[in-house]
């Protein structure tokens, strides 16, 4: 890996760069032109780019770290039938720079993964992406306060209070929901660099991880709420089941300090405001994938398959012409048919799998193990925020996905050579406790709290789906990589 990498720097700093461009340019700039029916915007400047700058290295690296992480195979029966159903929509100009997003997502996660086996690209990514979110995150907190503030003194000059609610944080990005969805992985990156940087750097990271998690609680986003502590939560079971408890702790000593946190919570229970108007919603995502359950209405044409869906039947009508499933999945199942929507589902399934096994893997150091949990805690709570947002539809957020979902590839891939300062496998540092953490841990709550944890670790190690999933992946695409054209692109036969 270092080794190749030495002999052609060249190749690995153009790849750098290209990536280093994509991550600040998306982050940071949200305007959009049109030249014809082709709009322009940082992604589908900076993706292009971004892929032509690391041909050069990927060529050299070969393609077996990508066909043996059984990605490969979900991700082309997806794009086969996104592009019948750009053929069945009359292969429009929208549909097919639709198909060609998607694509350039999926080549983006196999070149990123290919230039993140050399440590230093990686890490350079990692920082690339923690500063240029942290920029996103002071702009944030800077608009915030000024508009709190007009917001206080409007209400006071008209005799009223300030809603509970008065602002909604969304910094550089269109709607608080998309920048919601990029935080969460802005956290899981700079838990990454707290894993595997040293002394000031790591105290660095920690800090700005912490603001940027009071940012994605000024979001108001319940969806990204809840899927970042329901994959925190798996994570931990899988590393340290025996903690599990922890990270459930910490929400719940949030939500008792937060009135307003509690509110959003209350109004997500009785399906008040948009939880229960996503219910219906779904109802009209579900008659449009009954529409055209083989071919899709076309990828890229949701709107327009909402619409005939409430003109067929009036009694979905939400008030609106057209809208967002606010689900991912269903949002493809009704644009590429039954089966596109499956295969996209088992694609995102499968690049969470990837982080699985050395996960689960005790004989791994646990600064390697935690290093595959902070790139799955942001890929998962990404994954399950796109059952109530139409997160892979939100290309400025979506973009990080798949590019940490590369990165994650290369640290699985590495993950058995790896040595960080960490402690072992089945070990940690002994501390000593002060005595009001001596009184925590010894209460009653607690005490139970070790026992429930205890019980569930036991029943994970013995059950049926963990079996399942340390199984490794079939080798699932070596003949499409073997063929001229991949030969052309990666270059010679797989290293």
């Amino acid at each position: 890996m270092t080794g190749r990498a030495e002999r052609a720097p060249g190749r690995l700093a153009l790849a750098i760069a290209g990536i280093a461009l994509l991550v600040g340019a998306v982050a940071l700039y949200e305007g959009r032109r049109s030249v014809g029916p082709v709009p322009l915007d940082a992604i589908t400047l900076t993706v292009p780019l971004a892929l032509l700058a690391c041909v050069p290295l990927t060529r050299q690296r070969g393609s077996a770290l990508v066909s043996d992480t059984g990605v490969v195979g979900p991700a082309l029966v997806f794009l086969g039938f996104a592009l019948l159903s750009v053929v069945a929509d009359g292969l429009s100009v929208e549909t097919f720079l639709t198909f060609t997003r998607y694509l350039f997502y999926v080549l983006l996660t196999g070149a990123v993964a290919l230039v993140a086996r050399d440590a230093s690209a990686r890490r350079f990514t990692m920082w690339a992406v923690a500063v240029a979110g942290t920029a996103t995150v002071a702009y944030g907190g800077w608009w915030y306060v000024n508009s709190l503030l007009e917001v206080r003194r409007a209400a006071a000059e008209a005799g009223g209070d300030v809603p509970s609610i008065a602002l909604r944080v969304v910094s550089t990005f269109q709607n608080a929901n998309f920048y919601s969805e990029f935080l969460i992985l802005l956290i899981a990156v700079l838990g990454y660099l707290v894993v595997t940087e040293k002394r000031v750097a790591r105290w660095v990271a920690a800090v700005l991880g912490v603001a940027a998690g009071v940012m994605l609680l000024l979001t108001y986003t319940r969806g990204s709420w809840f899927g970042l502590v329901l994959a925190t939560a798996l994570v931990v079971l899988a590393v340290a089941p025996r903690r599990a408890w922890i990270v459930l702790a910490a929400p719940v000593l949030i939500a008792a300090l937060s009135p307003t946190v509690q509110d959003r919570i209350v109004a997500l229970i009785t399906l008040e405001g948009s939880a229960g108007f996503r219910l219906r919603l779904w109802r009209v995502a579900g008659a449009a994938i009954l529409a055209a359950p083989l071919s899709g209405s076309g990828i890229g044409t949701f709107y327009d398959a909402f619409t005939e869906a409430v003109r067929r039947d009036p009694s979905l009508a939400v008030g609106f012409e057209f809208y967002g499933a606010h689900n991912s999945y269903f949002t493809l199942l009704a644009e590429t048919g039954v089966f596109g929507g499956i295969a996209f589902t088992a694609l995102v399934l499968a690049l969470l799998r990837v982080a699985v096994r050395p996960l689960l893997d005790e004989t791994l150091p646990m600064g390697v193990r935690l290093q595959v949990g902070a790139l799955a805690v942001g890929l998962g709570a990404f994954a399950l925020n796109a059952l109530t947002s139409n997160s892979f539809q939100h290309p400025q957020a979506a973009v990080y996905f798949w590019l940490l979902a590369g990165v994650l590839i290369a640290v699985a891939a590495d993950a058995p050579g790896t040595r960080i300062d960490a402690p072992a496998a089945g070990g940690s540092p002994t501390r000593s406790r002060g005595r009001l953490a001596g009184m925590i841990a010894d209460s009653v709550s607690a005490r139970a709290a070790r026992r429930a944890s205890d019980a569930l670790a036991a029943w994970w190690s013995s059950s049926v789906t963990r079996a399942v999933l340390v199984r490794p992946p079939a080798r699932d695409a070596a003949w499409l990589l073997s063929s001229r054209v991949m030969r052309f692109v990666l270059g010679g036969p797989s290293r």
